[in-house]
């Protein structure tokens, strides 16, 4: 059991090490090889929709990707070894890194193939982080929550956290009358529903200082969060080399990560 245990927790930190490492190694290969893994709509090359994950257009796409990507599955894998949930952690990782992003790809590239005749070039790792990203909050619910054992409060604290999330993707278009409306609505929902868990986070503080320690934790943890979710929704779309940023990418990943996550945690 041990040994089994032993080999989850090796397996999550070597995919930890590997993902990175295969997209520099890729982004130092010939830029020939770059270009025939990278996903071009109106082309069925089922091996792209993957393989292109793993592809970067510059050292900046590659840099930002692959730190966030280190800070959020480390921060993660931290957080799911204290709560014993590696093995799903690991299930989880694999399902965001390559089964998520792959499905998106295979849909992106059909639904513009549909609608364009326009050949559209993606890649990078982003759909992927983005679904760590969305990982956070099934993690911190089993995280503080459990200690407190109460279902509700889960809820309400899930909940919460979603909703903030809304909040946060909109800050970029606060000038806009719809988004600023979206975004004064969550918030307030999101304080709502945190008032509804104040008293069991009262007594989960008092409890002790190990209680304290967990709870220091998850607001650290939410911050870089926050901020993550906040650089995936950038306000200039169009980056200063003229390509764009996929939006609809970031999300579906940021939201499938936290479905997946809630459903598997």
């Amino acid at each position: 059991m041990k040994n089994k245990h032993k080999l989850i927790n090796y397996s999550i930190i070597l995919l930890i090490i590997l993902i990175p490492l295969t997209c520099i190694l890729l982004f130092l290969s010939p830029a020939e090889i770059q270009q025939s893994l990278m996903l071009r709509t109106g082309e069925l090359n089922p091996l792209t929709y993957l393989s292109s994950i793993f592809i970067h257009l510059n050292q900046i796409h590659l840099a930002g990707n692959l730190t966030s990507f280190l800070i959020i599955s480390i921060l993660l894998y931290i957080i799911n070894w204290k709560t014993k949930t590696e093995k799903k952690f690991l299930t989880l990782m694999i399902l965001t890194i390559f089964i998520t992003p792959f499905t998106y790809n295979l849909l992106f590239n059909i639904i513009t193939s549909l609608t364009t005749h326009e050949t559209i070039i993606s890649c990078g790792l982003s759909t992927a982080v983005a679904g760590l990203i969305g990982l956070t909050i099934p993690s911190l619910r089993l995280f503080l929550t459990t200690p407190i054992q109460s279902k509700s409060a889960q809820t309400y604290f899930t909940a919460s956290l979603i909703l903030l999330t809304i909040s946060i993707i909109t800050v970029s278009r606060l000038l806009e009358t719809f988004y600023l409306s979206i975004f004064i609505i969550t918030l307030a929902g999101s304080l709502l529903l945190l008032l509804k868990i104040r008293e069991p986070i009262k007594i989960l503080i008092k409890r002790d200082f190990y209680m304290k320690l967990r709870l220091l934790v998850t607001i650290l943890t939410l911050i870089i969060y926050y901020t993550l979710v906040l650089l995936l929704f950038p306000a200039n779309i169009v980056t200063l080399e003229g390509n764009i940023v996929d939006i609809i990418a970031h999300l579906a990943g940021l939201f499938s990560g936290i479905a997946i996550g809630h459903y598997f945690l």
